[in-house]
């Protein structure tokens, strides 16, 4: 009995010894899978943070679009405001140039045609001053004829 006892005893011993370490070893595995479970919630909490960065960087980059889009298009207005302005002063420089040159040019006309009228009225008072000589020699020519002629008809008559 005594080595049935023993052997119990020593094949309790070892099973005791084996149990411990599977018990250990249960340990060491729960706390591996303690571990483990830790990890993978820390892993999804990380998932969770990434999906919620991801999240706010696509909102980010859609207001970033947008506000791209609106600058652009401000861009642009004010492209379209200044090319306008542009417009409008070279049109006003272009219309006073042209009335500058027109003017100019109509003064320049305006003295040509001046100077020609006077010229013309100078001859005009000229060729009528030669026509009123003209005219006076012609009475004074007529007078003298008329003259001349009477005495002609004097001397005839006083001739007959």
């Amino acid at each position: 009995e005594t080595l049935t006892s023993g052997g119990h005893s020593a094949v309790e011993g070892r099973l005791r010894q084996e149990v411990d370490a599977l018990k250990r070893d249960n340990s060491v595995l729960q706390e591996d899978i303690e571990e483990y479970k830790r990890r993978v919630q820390e892993v999804g909490e990380s998932e969770d943070k990434l999906a919620e960065t991801a999240r706010e960087l696509g909102c980010q980059v859609a207001q970033m679009v947008s506000e791209a889009d609106q600058d652009k298009r401000q861009a642009l207005d004010r492209c379209q405001r200044t090319m306008e302005e542009v417009h409008r002063l070279s049109k006003e420089s272009l219309r006073a140039e042209l009335e500058s040159k027109w003017e100019g040019e109509r003064g320049s006309l305006v003295a040509q045609h001046t100077h020609t009228v006077d010229c013309l009225r100078q001859e005009l008072e000229s060729a009528h001053a030669e026509l009123d000589k003209v005219k006076a020699a012609y009475v004074q020519t007529c007078q003298d004829s008329a003259v001349s002629e009477a005495d002609l008809r004097r001397d005839l008559e006083g001739q007959k």
